[in-house]
């Protein structure tokens, strides 16, 4: 899945297969559709109980740059990480952080997330 992302926040839904790998791809581009330059920042990516920060934080996806000049990079978790879950729906954001002091936090998306149990799932 490729995801075309601005500094608006897009919903985002997503669906894991418990055990299964996923990677989603993801580019970020001004309103005019050009690519955001993103050096020099992080994208931090979390999965939580419920849509508020406070809330059980579930699992924390890695984020691998592919070309941080142009503002792409992949979320994951591995199989191991998803046959490790185990909620059956939960809410997802992730958030640009800028490398200014203070740093500004951008977000970038948010969305549900269900799980397709391993029993459930067809490979």
């Amino acid at each position: 899945m490729a995801l075309l992302l601005s500094f608006i926040p897009n919903e985002v839904d997503l669906a894991i297969y418990q055990g299964g790998t996923i990677i989603v791809g993801c580019t970020c581009v001004d309103l005019s559709g050009n690519p955001v330059n993103m050096t020099g920042g992080s994208i931090q990516v979390t999965i939580r109980a419920a849509q508020s920060n406070s809330s059980t934080l579930i699992a924390t996806p890695t984020v691998t740059w592919i070309n941080q000049a142009a503002g792409i990079f992949n979320i994951s978790l591995t199989d191991a990480q998803t046959e490790a879950l185990s909620f059956s729906s939960a809410y997802w954001d992730a958030v640009y952080v800028d490398g200014n002091t203070p740093p500004n936090v951008l977000p970038l998306f948010f969305g549900t997330v269900t799980m397709q149990a391993t029993e459930n799932a067809t490979y």
